[in-house]
């Protein structure tokens, strides 16, 4: 999942007066860039910079950056030892073999109970035989956490090559310390983990410890917005025109967001990053809204030097009253949260649904109009870029209208 950014023709940098708006001073980590004309030349020139539509992504295990960990060979300790069970390939030209590189959340690391984080392992295949996108993670024995088992690893990863690996895990609603073991599983179902020989597992442990938060209810409120647009002065801090998959342009006072062509999720960017903050999206739907055509916001998306916006996570709702959370890391898909019901999202065209994400630190919250829904902790992108999604899967010229975006700067 690739997404292009634009190259406009014309930028302009205003510092409007308008109470609404932000001035520069105010708000270093918002940057507002226009294009005040609508040329054919400027349209030419973003049809040019087209925003590649991605391939609707797969749920599955997939690459990310990383986080400091104990050595790999390290002995394994835990109350109870899992029984390791030595395993060799099927294939004698080739082994399979791990080699611990990075995790996050180490050993020890604190959780309330109930609460959800992603727990991530970088390997390298230290093996000789290519790890092909089929092989999975599998549990083994100890503390599963709710882990899914078994989940592919979702990517091809050559030997000499590293790959990050992620788990969504929930600590218990009791007390105490708890370890799991895993190891990776390949096409022609050998086992095999860590050490010289592969049978060394690798685990999550954790300590749970305090009383319980539940996401319920909680409203999403604070103070005055450090900014906001409501777009009844006829500009965007997003890109404007069309491109192959989408149409940006602000409208009788929105900004109306077209999905031209059935495609996965679509965004356009703001220039700026932001780290710690509350982020309040208002959406209206307009023509039919069915099923999974959804809209929402990508936040945290790394900037790169080549231009592609192809990391972040991405909360959407969709028509038929679902939200999905999920991670995109180097065009990779990685869920977080599937389609999932919610009673709190107005179903169908014609409604409005203010979406409000929340980041602080590793701690993101999902509101949907005003209500606290879901929230979890994740530690691979700390700070990034943002902006609106959209993704149609039946309809032709599907359309969502944002009528005011919110922007809070948190304190760390």
């Amino acid at each position: 999942m690739k997404k292009t950014k634009f190259i406009l023709l014309v930028i302009f940098f205003l510092i409007l007066s308008s109470c609404n708006m932000p001035r520069k001073s105010e708000s270093d980590e918002i940057s507002i860039f226009l294009s005040q004309t609508q040329t054919s030349i400027a349209i030419e020139q973003l049809l040019k910079a087209t925003v590649t539509s991605p391939v609707e992504p797969t749920p599955g295990i997939q690459n990310t950056e990383t986080n400091e960990a104990p050595s790999p060979t390290q002995p394994v300790s835990s109350p109870t030892q899992p029984v390791l069970t030595q395993t060799t390939p099927s294939d004698t030209n080739c082994t399979n073999l791990a080699k611990f590189i990075n995790e996050s959340y180490p050993d020890n690391s604190k959780f309330l109970p109930n609460q959800t984080f992603i727990k991530s392992w970088v390997f390298q295949n230290a093996g000789t035989c290519t790890w092909t996108s089929e092989y999975e993670i599998v549990f083994q024995e100890g503390d599963q956490l709710g882990g899914t088992s078994p989940s592919p690893i979702g990517q091809t990863v050559s030997p000499g090559n590293t790959i990050e690996m992620n788990l969504p895990q929930t600590a218990p609603d009791v007390a105490g310390q708890y370890q799991g073991y895993w190891k990776l599983r390949s096409t022609d179902g050998i086992v095999f983990g860590l050490g010289e020989d592969g049978s060394v597992p690798f685990w999550v442990k954790i300590i749970v410890e305090g009383q319980a938060e539940t996401v319920t209810p909680q409203n999403f409120t604070f103070d005055s917005p450090t900014w906001s647009q409501s777009f009844n002065q006829g500009t965007s801090i997003f890109p404007l025109g069309s491109d192959s998959t989408t149409k940006f342009e602000v409208k009788n006072n929105h900004l109306k967001i077209t999905a031209l062509s059935p495609s996965g999720d679509q965004w356009r960017i703001a220039n700026g990053y932001i780290d710690n903050f509350a982020l309040e999206l208002i959406f209206n739907t307009v023509n039919p809204c069915k099923s999974k055509d959804s809209y929402g916001m990508i936040v945290r998306a790394p900037d790169q030097p080549d231009g592609i916006i192809d990391s972040g996570y991405i909360f959407s709702i969709s028509c038929d009253g679902n939200y999905r959370i999920y991670r995109m890391d180097n065009g990779n898909y990685y869920s977080i949260v599937d389609w999932t019901p919610n009673q709190n999202i107005k179903k169908g065209e014609g409604q409005t649904n203010a979406i409000g994400v929340l980041a602080r630190g590793d701690l993101f919250q999902l509101y949907i109009n005003g209500m606290l829904i879901y929230e979890f902790l994740d530690s691979a992108y700390p700070s990034g870029l943002y902006g609106p999604t959209i993704r149609t899967t039946s309809e032709i010229d599907f359309i969502v209208n944002l009528q005011q975006i919110s922007y809070w700067k948190l304190n760390n």
